[in-house]
């Protein structure tokens, strides 16, 4: 069962006037919550308000930034008792993404590296709290069963099951990872970058990076996606003390994750069939 939360302007006003907080402006709304900007006793500072209790399935977020190393994230300000509310701190500056549009994606895929290194770096006091990715990948998977008549996508399907299956039998002990490790969740302060709106999650620590991978499949065509893709693994390789092909191999079950969805919802958007069976490709090159 789902209980449902405020997070209406009324709810905001509310919780500014009890944790003394000047409300500036509504910087963002997504499906889970809507994020204010605010001036807080601890100075500037994002107010996330959640649609549901217990942060709207987010719950693991709170931990990890509070254990992640120092400098590596947005600091907790405070928590409401049943987390339908995170105080933080606003962070100033570009995104990675913002560098990567700029043209400086080197520049951006080697501090990415840098951050899930701080990641690596960090002690998470209680990581049992936090999901593996395997079952919710073999889940995904199971999917795929649905798609007997498209022969093309159940044979790209069939081959990144096995794929998934290498990667489960060959990983090396699941670690902490951020899980949501895109450019656009990297802020770079005046302070260094810093990372924001983690998942938390227990994975291969080849599997953070494959987020880094993916590309705006409905704008760019295959050839740019892959070669992108293996320009981005090899720079993050070379930082981050992780084999290439894992990388490339953990982005190509993220497609593949997506494949599925995007197939089941048909509403028009582009086949990524040909996407997948191209990283595929790159990915047998083990």
């Amino acid at each position: 069962m789902k209980f449902h939360s405020r997070n209406d302007d009324a709810a905001a006003n509310a919780l500014a006037r009890r944790w003394k907080l000047k409300i500036k402006d509504c910087i963002a709304e997504t499906r889970r919550a809507r994020i204010f900007q605010v001036d807080s006793p601890d100075g500037p500072a994002a107010l996330k308000l959640y649609k549901r209790i217990g942060s709207s399935g987010e719950s693991a977020s709170v931990p990890f930034l509070r254990d992640l190393a120092p400098g590596a994230g947005a600091k907790i300000y405070r928590v409401s008792p049943l987390r339908t509310a995170v105080l933080m701190e606003f962070l100033e500056g570009p995104t990675l993404q913002d560098l990567v549009t700029q043209g400086e994606e080197a520049r951006a895929t080697a501090l990415l590296a840098d951050v899930a290194a701080a990641v690596i770096g960090s002690s998470f006091r209680f990581p049992i709290i936090y999901s593996r990715q395997i079952p919710a990948i073999t889940s995904d998977f199971a999917l795929r069963k649905g798609h007997q008549g498209n022969v093309p996508l159940q044979d790209a399907m069939h081959r990144a099951a096995n794929l998934f299956d290498h990667l489960v039998r060959t990983s090396p002990a699941e670690q902490v990872i951020h899980g949501d490790l895109g450019y656009g969740n990297v802020i770079l302060t005046s302070d260094g970058p810093k990372l924001i709106d983690p998942k938390g999650l227990r994975a291969d620590p080849a599997c953070e990076f494959a987020k880094a991978l993916s590309q705006p499949y409905d704008d760019v065509n295959v050839d740019v996606c892959t070669k992108t893709a293996v320009r981005r693994a090899s720079l993050i390789a070379a930082k981050a003390d992780v084999p290439m092909i894992r990388i490339v191999q953990w982005a190509t079950i993220n497609l593949a994750r997506t494949t599925i969805k995007r197939a089941d919802r048909q509403n028009g958007e582009r086949d990524l069939l040909p996407y997948l069976t191209a990283l595929l490709a790159l990915s047998d090159q083990d």
